[in-house]
């Protein structure tokens, strides 16, 4: 089949409250809704959302790639006898590299003409408040997360060692706990708050330091486990420091480059017997729902995925995209009856 039509689109979501991320709140999530079309009338959605302060790319330099990408996918033919990766490769011979939101935007239009899909259903962590109160922590237990995640580095460090341990004793044997510190720390201050921290409970700290270069030390002094996430965009699969006790990867393709690139951190956590957690850079339910999607595809059902959607929950579209129940999200992905158009900026429409 034949690419017949691109279509791009602006958006913005406003969140109920702020949304922690990094060292910033985020007030308001703009990106942008690409819609692909072929001759035979199939659709295909996808989203670029660089993450401010943390993507490479700006979404202006996003935008700017997209309107010179859709004058090349109108071009395309592509076919679902071929492999997936063929099929990109043969699209991404254009004249300019592509920024790692514009790729996975692409492989998300592409993958949804090529792997249309409904009904999946994976576990998700629950992400806690910064004062969370027992009944809220019993709630989520109540509601099914098996996984409970927690931000760090934020507040003093007796206010929150002092809430680790009310986590740690109302989910004891009910849920592991996640402590995120969005590379908060010096060695020295990520020595003095980890060291003081019962282990029980702790799956894994992540990115708990400033600077890549102090991991060696960190890993020698802690017995706590590591995870890496942002850090990632910084290294490569073979990288040296991933065979030094680092025990899990969390891979948000927005930030690592779509679908090629996340599959082979995942084949690299695979071989190392390190765990690998698909996260969304707090996406759309567009974005979200394909990200659901790639995680049962690569068999990531069997642990909690960094895929909750609970913050777009006032969306219009999430109720058609995403539905949330017993600690797990399903995505039904019935992305063109649930998007209207109306709602969305109309930037550029490129037809073959």
């Amino acid at each position: 089949m034949k690419i017949h039509s691109v279509d791009i689109f602006r958006f913005q979501l406003v969140p109920p409250k702020s949304i922690p991320s990094g060292h910033q709140n985020i007030d308001c999530r703009s990106g942008l809704l690409l819609k692909l079309k072929t001759s035979e009338g199939a659709i295909g959605w996808g989203e670029t959302s660089p993450l401010p302060g943390t993507s490479q790319e700006t979404i202006f330099e996003a935008e700017l790639q997209w309107l010179y990408l859709a004058q090349q996918l109108t071009k395309q033919e592509i076919s679902a006898s071929h492999s997936y990766h063929h099929v990109v490769q043969n699209l991404l011979k254009t004249e300019i590299p592509l920024s790692p939101s514009v790729r996975t935007g692409m492989d998300m239009a592409l993958w949804d003409l090529l792997h249309p899909s409904s009904g999946i259903s994976i576990p998700v962590n629950a992400l806690l408040h910064p004062s969370p109160r027992t009944q809220d922590i019993l709630r989520l237990l109540d509601m099914g997360y098996k996984s409970l995640k927690f931000k760090i580095g934020r507040q003093s460090v007796k206010e929150e060692q002092s809430t680790i341990r009310l986590i740690q004793d109302v989910a004891r044997g009910r849920a592991t706990l996640r402590l995120d510190a969005n590379r908060a720390w010096s060695i020295d201050a990520a020595l003095n708050f980890l060291s003081e921290l019962d282990p029980k409970g702790i799956e894994y700290i992540e990115e708990p330091l400033q600077s890549l270069k102090d991991y060696p030390l960190l890993l020698k002094k802690l017995t706590l486990p590591i995870a890496l996430d942002e850090s990632l965009q910084e290294l490569t699969p073979l990288s040296p420091l991933l065979t030094r006790g680092i025990e899990a990867l969390i891979l948000k393709p927005t930030l690592l480059g779509g679908v090629h690139t996340v599959h082979q951190w995942i084949k690299v956590a695979e071989r190392t017997n390190k765990k690998w957690i698909l996260s969304h850079c707090f996406e759309s339910p567009v974005g979200v729902s394909h990200f659901i999607s790639w995680a049962h595809h690569w068999k990531g059902h069997n642990r909690s995925m960094g895929l909750d959607a609970s913050t777009w929950s006032q969306c219009p579209w999430l109720k058609h995209t995403i539905k949330s129940r017993y600690g797990r999200v399903s995505s039904y992905h019935i992305l063109d009856k649930a998007i209207k158009e109306k709602h969305l900026e109309w930037i550029q429409h490129v037809s073959s």
